[in-house]
């Protein structure tokens, strides 16, 4: 039953029941006192009276009269003060839960698809003030949240409409070639095979990042790694790059998920190098740094290229394969294991990214 009450009632039944125990220790106080300050026998012995004459009778009759007039009055006085006290604890909290009453009609008025900034309501208390600003708090914390899951959905939708677009596109094309030939068909394939593959690569890369979770911690070296891909080293190859690995540090952390935060700053610095470009990557006690010498980043569009789908260059990210997830992947993996990263990049020159472990 006390489960199932509410707040406000809890609180009323409470003080009611500290308001009976401080009456009925009140009173039982009273009631001992009476006794004692009416008593008869102390009071024959103090005058010196004969308890059994006319006179001390008399009296007897007064102080027993009395005696149960004050614990009379001192019953109806602990029943006031409890009666009293419940009622000023019910209008004391009444008036102080109006506006949690205020708010709860507010919320269960609240639709999810349209939520509020924040939900003014004005009130002297500090308490409920607190209370307000901190769930204001989280209603911004949810819109910006909701905000991002809409942007996400948003731009997922469109990196798999390009594609989507791009077969439909050329098996329309193909449909209407009333006689194709063998090397059409083939083509038709080969479009349809790589934009399969762009497919595949953005739905892992969207699921991955979405179910980031905190594996198994154990300690390992940046070089017990596999920084470099079987792919990787044939991309290194085709470009003719130059790739140099210093140093080394001790990193705690789930080993799958590092390995792949920096498999993707490599690949990153891979995909966006120059033909011959050099790529370093270079480790000491609470850093490790990946840099190449590639078409860099701009200024203005370097506090976004952690934002996932965002594409410095959106034709370029296609023409080489980019889905705009990768550095997004990097950034929540990093953070989820208290690691951070820095950007510097300049236009033309190059492209350091920078872990502090």
């Amino acid at each position: 039953m006390w489960n199932n009450m509410s707040l406000q009632s809890r609180l009323i039944v409470a003080g009611t029941l500290i308001f009976m125990m401080a009456g009925a220790l009140l009173g039982g106080g009273l009631i001992y006192f009476s006794f004692r300050t009416f008593s008869f026998d102390a009071f024959t012995d103090a005058a010196d009276l004969d308890a059994s004459s006319a006179s001390a009778l008399h009296y007897r009759d007064y102080f027993l009269a009395a005696r149960e007039t004050f614990v009379m009055q001192s019953v109806l006085l602990v029943v006031f003060v409890i009666v009293t006290g419940a009622l000023v604890l019910w209008l004391v909290f009444r008036r102080t839960m109006r506006p949690l009453r205020e708010l709860s009609e507010r919320l269960d008025a609240l639709e999810a698809n349209n939520l509020p900034a924040s939900i003014d309501l004005e009130h002297k208390n500090p308490d409920v003030r607190q209370f307000l600003r901190s769930f204001n708090t989280l209603l911004r914390r949810i819109n910006a949240t909701l905000e991002s899951q809409k942007h996400f959905v948003a731009n997922a939708a469109h990196e798999l409409k390009t594609p989507l677009s791009s077969i439909m596109t050329n098996l329309d094309v193909l449909e209407m070639d009333e006689d194709p030939s063998k090397e059409d068909y083939r083509e038709v394939l080969l479009i349809t095979r790589d934009n399969i593959e762009r497919m595949s690569d953005l739905v892992r890369n969207m699921l991955e990042l979405t179910q980031l979770q905190k594996r198994d911690y154990e300690q390992f070296s940046l070089r017990d790694l596999t920084v470099i891909s079987d792919e990787m080293e044939a991309a290194i190859k085709a470009k003719n790059l130059n790739v140099e690995f210093r140093g080394d540090t001790v990193l705690e952390g789930s080993r799958t998920l590092i390995e792949r935060a920096i498999q993707n700053l490599v690949d990153n610095a891979i995909r966006y190098s120059s033909e011959g470009g050099d790529i370093q990557i270079s480790a000491d006690e609470n850093t490790i740094t990946i840099s190449d010498n590639g078409i860099g980043i701009p200024k203005d569009k370097q506090e976004k290229v952690f934002e996932p789908f965002y594409c410095v260059d959106p034709s370029r990210s296609r023409e080489l394969g980019g889905s705009g997830l990768g550095l997004s992947i990097v950034h929540q993996i990093l953070t989820r294991h208290g690691m951070s990263i820095d950007l510097d990049s300049e236009e033309g020159q190059g492209t350091t990214f920078i872990i502090h472990t």
